[in-house]
């Protein structure tokens, strides 16, 4: 587990070095001299581009998004960016301002164009696949405006000083509740989605600019705010977990002290009282779609959500051997299937063969046969038994959101630390404000100060973990571990991308000047 944790910041880091190892000409040296510069144009640009649209691919998949697909959109969005920047900078004047914002509507237009080629008679043809591109098209609209929007705020930051600056850190958590709400209410009931969308969308944004803002604050005060902030946070999700858990745990009580399942974790009850009304579903002959329509239904009885995704891809994961990894060794076991009574409707714990197994608090550590009839439908009326689903999955969806934010608030202010290291010693930070006069004593300075609030976000997270353990019986670390691990494609997707995005905006040679000034005009003229 602990590795995963490690090794996930690591790909966007190594990716944001290697497109700065390539040496910049000076802006003012003209544009055929930084022939070189418009090919890290077109390289980043196919690249973020492909990986924009495999995103799309895996989000929306009745698009059946295919490599092909990625790779010609991103090579010829690559050609139109970067022969844009190149045209207007030998017509008009280089940098281009706001180069990046010039240069994509023609970016827009080639991939309205692919994306007519390759889907266009699916389009008309699928109300559902408009509803997913719908979907994902707002999601990339809030990505696009956050672009602009967080280097507007840090610009004001920079801007001010004392007490005006520490005021203004309070505009971060506003604007994370509002992009949050964006993407939330635009994936509207994919829920399974949301934390992994949410977190690595919102969150790197929030985390980088924290991090940059501590880097240039001119008074500890703006470090205290944002620990508040951080501890408000984990205070509200704390009492969102508390109500919740003890909701679950009085129905828990109703499972008597002898009772086979009453040693049970109450994910495992609630997996177990999930597959039940899945497999009496399944005797009614109905098709696996309807057998996911029925039970949601069910389960979320006045409700527009489908909180039982959740519990349903944790039963999945665990009858697959791949459910939470609560320890750090692994025990290869035979196939083992608990004997089922027809005449009970005993629902067994099935593992699939040559599979991996962790022991854990949650899952047993050895599954033996069961010998007493478990009749939790008997226990719990249906209206109870939808309940507890409900409640259950509830709280592993705001356990995901948790855990999922401390560890980006610890990763990414090292990485960019990190980051902003190494282009010290690299010949483009001539061409990065931030570091174009900087000394390695006021170097040292800043980073302490964004590592010493990386150090804090960490005890956080263990300090998280610990509680979370106390609380519910089973440490979180493992469901964390489980969203780097099986969904890294679009981890690391969506992580390299918008840290390389981040890393760069900065560059003289894109002309991001949010002062519009635009210096380098007058002296052109």
């Amino acid at each position: 587990m602990a590795a995963v944790c490690l090794l996930t910041p690591l790909p966007c880091l190594i990716s944001a070095v290697l497109i700065e190892s390539a040496p910049l000409a000076a802006p003012e040296d003209g544009v055929y001299a930084n022939w070189l510069f418009f090919i890290r144009i077109w390289v980043v640009t196919c690249w973020m581009v492909g990986s924009l649209t495999l995103q799309m691919g895996q989000m929306a998949p009745r698009h059946e998004m295919k490599i092909r697909h990625a790779v010609v959109m991103g090579l010829l969005s690559g050609i139109a960016t970067s022969l844009t920047s190149f045209g207007i900078g030998v017509l008009f004047v280089f940098p281009v301002p706001f180069g990046m914002l010039i240069a994509s509507p023609p970016c827009v237009g080639v991939l309205v164009v692919c994306y007519a080629y390759f889907w266009g008679e699916r389009w008309r043809s699928d109300p559902l696949l408009r509803t997913e591109v719908k979907q994902q098209m707002s999601v990339l609209g809030c990505q696009l405006s956050l672009t602009f929007i967080y280097p507007s705020w840090i610009y004001g930051f920079i801007s001010l000083t004392g007490f005006y600056q520490a005021l203004f850190v309070l505009a971060l958590p506003i604007i994370k509740l509002l992009a949050k709400n964006w993407i939330s209410r635009a994936l509207g009931k994919r829920n399974d989605a949301k934390p992994e969308e949410v977190i690595f969308n919102v969150e790197i944004f929030n985390s980088l600019y924290a991090a940059n803002a501590l880097q240039n604050a001119s008074t500890w005060g703006v470090s205290v705010i944002i620990m508040l902030i951080d501890v408000l946070n984990f205070w509200i999700s704390m009492l969102d977990i508390v109500k919740i858990l003890n909701e679950v745990k009085t129905l828990m009580k109703k499972i008597p002290k002898d009772h086979p399942a009453a040693n049970l974790n109450f994910v495992e009850v609630a997996t177990r009282l999930s597959d039940f009304e899945t497999n009496s579903l399944t005797k009614k002959h109905l098709a696996p779609s309807r057998r996911l329509t029925r039970v949601e239904l069910w389960v979320n009885t006045g409700r527009k959500s489908s909180k039982a995704l959740a519990v349903e891809r944790q039963a999945a994961a665990a009858r697959k051997g791949l459910a939470y990894k609560f320890q750090d060794h692994v025990r290869r076991v035979s196939r083992k299937v608990a004997p089922v009574n027809p005449s009970i409707n005993d629902i067994p714990i099935r593992i699939e063969s040559n599979k991996a197994v962790m022991n854990s608090s949650v899952l047993p550590a050895e599954i033996k046969p069961v010998t007493r009839a478990v009749k939790l439908e008997t226990i719990f009326s249906r209206k109870e038994r939808a309940r507890f689903i409900n409640k259950t999955a509830r709280l592993l969806f705001v356990l995901e959101y948790l855990v999922l934010i401390e560890y980006v608030e610890v990763v990414l202010p090292i990485v960019y630390s990190l980051h902003r290291v190494i282009l010290f010693h690299l010949h483009n930070r001539a061409y990065y404000p931030s570091l174009a006069h900087i000394s390695s004593s006021k170097l040292v300075a800043s980073t302490l100060s964004v590592l010493g609030y990386g150090a804090l976000e960490f005890a956080s997270l263990v300090m998280t973990l610990v509680t979370l353990k106390r609380v519910l019986g089973f440490s979180s670390l493992s469901q964390l571990t489980f969203v780097l691990e099986k969904q890294a494609n679009k981890v690391q997707s969506k992580l390299t991308i918008l840290f390389v995005y981040l890393m760069e905006v900065s560059l003289v040679h894109l002309g991001s000047d949010l002062s519009f000034k635009f210096a380098w005009i007058k002296s052109h003229q």
